[in-house]
């Protein structure tokens, strides 16, 4: 069991080494309401390569629900998804369609919490995400899209609270998924900005996929590949931050693992970079 006074004072120092400052209520608030979570489940930190000013830190669990309550049902409980009835409405009917296998939340350092995340257990077929009512239309209209990149069985869909979005996972589970090519066309497909060979490489390595939808857009908004377990010698030197975070981030255990993540959306690129707060952190 985690310690909540560490993980606390852990949080504030990853944020100042993100140069970002936080709400200390904020972060009081996300430790006291979801207690469990925090102290059964597996702990990440997260940032971006924003410029400052611009730039989230976010920390967040994922857990069994036999371990601690659904974050959802702890949300409502505390009031914290008033004015967000379409996003919530989203969740619960995913809880409706698919049995859970295991829950997540996320919180950013001054906003509190933002998403919370459904770990169905299999099959999840994406066919039966189609027929959920509240899902953005967009998600439906890209089927085609899906199919054509063999996109087949998001094992963790996310629903965003702050941003009004939500998220599909795909495991990159294809041979196709792990080329060049494959990586230059998808991107090509949605108009997003096409990286150098170096991040190109770097996303042939992904074991996720992510894509994100709006209910107010009709396309995709953004793809992220998330690339797992460098450990501080070989966390790509591309940028000062994650140069910084790999010689001082704070890990609660020995194993100290940092996922790099690269985003591309219509309005530019920037890269994520998380730690294995925990060290047990998976899919």
């Amino acid at each position: 069991m985690a310690d909540l006074n560490r993980i606390y004072r852990d949080i504030i120092a990853f944020a100042a080494l993100a140069e970002v400052t936080v709400s200390e209520a904020k972060i009081e608030e996300a430790l006291r309401l979801f207690d469990e979570g925090f102290a059964q489940g597996s702990v990440q930190f997260r940032t971006t390569t924003k410029l400052k000013g611009q730039r989230e830190v976010n920390f967040r669990y994922t857990v069994g629900l036999d371990q601690a309550p659904h974050p959802q049902d702890t949300a409502q409980g505390a009031g914290l998804l008033t004015g967000r009835e379409q996003e919530d409405q989203l969740l619960s009917q995913i809880r409706e369609t698919f049995p859970l296998r295991r829950g997540a939340a996320d919180f950013d350092v001054n906003h509190g919490l933002v998403k919370i995340w459904h770990f169905p257990k299999p099959p999840f077929l994406l066919e039966r995400i189609f027929q959920i009512p509240a899902l953005p239309r967009s998600v439906v209209a890209h089927a085609d899209f899906f199919q054509k990149y063999h996109f087949d069985t998001p094992p963790i869909i996310g629903v965003d609270y702050l941003h009004h979005s939500m998220n599909l996972y795909f495991v990159t589970d294809h041979p196709e998924h792990h080329t060049p090519g494959f990586v230059k066309s998808i991107l090509q497909d949605q108009q997003f900005e096409i990286p150098s060979d170096l991040i190109i490489y770097y996303c042939t390595k992904a074991v996720v996929i992510t894509t994100t939808f709006r209910w107010d857009s009709p396309r995709i908004e953004r793809m992220c590949f998330y690339v797992t377990d460098f450990g501080r010698r070989n966390v790509p030197s591309l940028h000062p931050l994650l140069t910084r975070l790999a010689q001082e981030a704070t890990f609660l255990g020995d194993t100290q693992r940092f996922q790099v993540d690269w985003s591309f959306g219509e309005k530019g690129s920037y890269m994520k970079v998380e730690i294995d707060y925990t060290g047990d952190i998976s899919i």
